[in-house]
């Protein structure tokens, strides 16, 4: 069996606590031919992404040469203006950057411990496909903690019924993904990887011109050019329903999280 690289790609913006558990998901991995590539778009001087990789990822150890920082150099006033290019380095990254397949992960998820090793399983017995999904785990820490307990609940949960738990929250979450699909609108960016090479050679990368949602972007033409999304029955990433991810973000008008505080120190 091969041991696939993956290459993760991880956009950043003034969130260095999430950024850092996030970062410390991937070292607790049992999968270790992985690289990450950060993308600080002008974040604060005290929240920046470098003295967090430098500290989750020491000079001098193994774990150093394991990610690359692309640190934008631009303005507060540029970066208010333009909104994010996170599009841009994510499609760099994806060019510079030798793997075999890509992840895209925010810095408010993580991922469990055999993820990656059963992502390298699924496709060496699954060459031919292009690019798959795997189920996500809703994640709270409000009630719970991202541990293997939690992990194997959750995949047995999914595995059996075909549902997540449910969460008033988008309503992707309460879709039963269990066969292939356009990945368009139903689909989370931490839940889907691809091959580097076969995507690149057709030419699909992310729309540099489009600031939100870029990912379902790219998903619309990985169904145009490749068909289907491949249910690859991986459980491994989680998606951050929790108070650590934004304290209080507005959604469609409204507040996402009923919570109070500033989680992001």
């Amino acid at each position: 069996m091969k041991n696939f690289k993956f290459l993760i790609v991880l956009p950043y913006y003034n969130r260095p606590k999430m950024l850092r558990n996030c970062l410390k998901t991937f070292l607790e991995s049992s999968y270790d031919n992985w690289h990450i590539a950060v993308i600080d778009d002008v974040s604060d001087e005290d929240k920046k992404a470098k003295p967090i990789l430098e500290e989750v990822f020491p000079t001098g150890t193994l774990e150093s040469v394991r990610y690359t920082l692309y640190d934008v150099d631009d303005t507060r006033e540029n970066k208010e203006r333009r909104g994010s290019i996170h599009s841009t380095y994510m499609n760099k990254a994806m060019r510079e950057i030798d793997a075999d397949y890509v992840i895209t992960i925010g810095d408010d998820d993580g991922i469990f411990d055999n993820y990656l090793y059963d992502l390298n399983e699924f496709y060496n017995q699954n060459p031919e496909v292009v690019y798959s999904f795997a189920h996500i785990i809703p994640y709270d820490s409000t009630s719970e903690l991202p541990c293997y307990e939690t992990f194997e609940k959750r995949k047995k949960e999914i595995r059996e019924t075909g549902k997540w738990r449910d969460f008033n929250s988008d309503s992707w979450i309460h879709v039963n993904h269990t066969q292939g699909m356009p990945p368009v609108d139903v689909l989370d960016g931490t839940q889907v990887s691809w091959d580097r090479k076969k995507v690149l050679d057709a030419g699909v990368e992310y729309n540099e011109e489009v600031m939100f949602n870029c990912d379902r972007e790219i998903f619309t033409k990985l169904f145009r050019e490749f068909g289907v999304c491949h249910y690859n029955k991986c459980v491994g990433p989680y998606k951050g329903f929790h108070g650590d991810q934004m304290g209080v973000r507005e959604r469609q008008g409204r507040s996402k999280f009923d919570i109070e505080g500033d989680f992001n120190e």
